[in-house]
């Protein structure tokens, strides 16, 4: 396979489509450093690695000593892609989005190769029948001093066994993503937080299982250093978590407080200006007032929110009314006109025109 000017090229992108490869004789591998400038490599397959492109893939990942930004979508990533310690050592970025993932120890063998790794988006895959099998005892810790942002998607039957292996220092940003019946690794998160000491503005927690009472402790546990927090839009945040993030009206709104100087800034996220959420109005809509008058219209001291995506979990019974209450669509439409917010509503089957985006 010839790709013309290949050794002059910073940024390259491939679709690799299946009539494609079958019209291909040969996938000849690329030689020792021919892409000895590519820093940018986006690779897209639409089908189960072959050993040919197999081969291939890694040839040509391997020729690129300079290579920065690794990002792979494929219904299977090529392990032995991810192996080796040649070409991992400038690496930056990598993005492995694969539905199958990638298994545990080449996730951590990556860590260890990439010295420089900033940004890592990993979906990791273990079959769970499997997991008593996998000698996590044996598996060696890892210590990244460099790595910034984490977004790993996996099951939750060995999340904890993960967390238990890393720690990252330089970590402001972590998204987890689990999906299973399992209890959530709460004592594992809460150790490796401790461990790596790390100063996060940036928080995406998503799970079933995890409970409101352990993210109330990991929102104290970030409340001065935490940006931006995502909260699964698909189920409907708590009243408990809406008292947490919504600190008391001030003297001279809906109703009396303390003194600004009093309010509880330990529990409020102070410094937060990024929210996604999802919320049933019906079931909190006073809640959902309160929030969006304090943290949305500068009724209050913390800083205010530059970014919010409300996702609106209305019943979807027939013959039940889905209008929303006047006072909170009154706040919502002015907030559509404010052009400081951006504002993001969106609903599982009711739409508001004037922000629905």
């Amino acid at each position: 396979m010839f790709i013309p000017h290949l050794p002059r090229m910073r940024a390259l992108a491939l679709l690799f489509a299946l009539p494609v490869i079958r019209a291909v004789p040969a996938l000849r591998p690329v030689g020792d450093n021919v892409c000895g400038q590519l820093e940018r490599l986006h690779l897209i397959t639409s089908f189960e690695n072959t050993a040919q492109e197999i081969i291939w893939t890694r040839s040509l990942v391997h020729s690129a000593p300079n290579l920065r930004h690794l990002y792979f979508d494929s219904s299977m990533v090529p392990l032995p892609i991810v192996r080796g310690q040649e070409w991992c050592l400038c690496l930056r970025t990598i993005n492995l989005d694969a539905a199958y993932g990638i298994p545990p120890e080449d996730f951590f063998l990556l860590l260890r190769n990439s010295p420089e790794l900033v940004r890592c988006v990993i979906v990791m895959n273990l079959d769970e029948s499997l997991n008593h099998l996998t000698r996590w005892e044996e598996m060696p810790k890892v210590v990244h001093s460099a790595l910034e942002e984490l977004s790993l998607s996996c099951e939750d039957i060995f999340l904890g066994n993960v967390l238990d292996l890393l720690t990252l220092p330089a970590l402001v940003s972590l998204k987890l993503s689990t999906v299973g019946d399992e209890a959530w690794p709460h004592t594992e998160l809460m150790h490796f937080l401790s461990r790596s000491l790390c100063i996060l503005r940036e928080l995406k927690l998503d799970s079933e299982m995890m409970t409101d009472d352990q993210l109330l402790i990991y929102l104290g546990t970030v409340n001065r250093s935490l940006r931006a927090l995502y909260l699964p839009t698909w189920k409907s945040t708590s009243e408990r978590i809406f008292r947490f993030i919504t600190p008391p009206k001030l003297i001279g709104t809906v109703s009396n407080s303390p003194d600004p100087s009093s309010l509880p800034l330990d529990r409020v996220l102070p410094f937060l200006e990024t929210l996604s959420f999802g919320i049933t109005p019906h079931l909190h809509p006073a809640s959902l007032r309160d929030f969006i008058e304090c943290r949305l219209i500068d009724k209050c001291t913390t800083t205010r929110l530059r970014a919010v995506h409300i996702h609106l979990l209305l019943p979807l019974i027939p013959g039940l009314a889905t209008d929303l209450d006047l006072s909170l669509k009154a706040l919502l439409d002015q907030l559509a006109d404010d052009k400081s917010i951006t504002l993001k509503i969106t609903s599982n089957h009711l739409q508001f025109p004037s922000v629905v985006s």
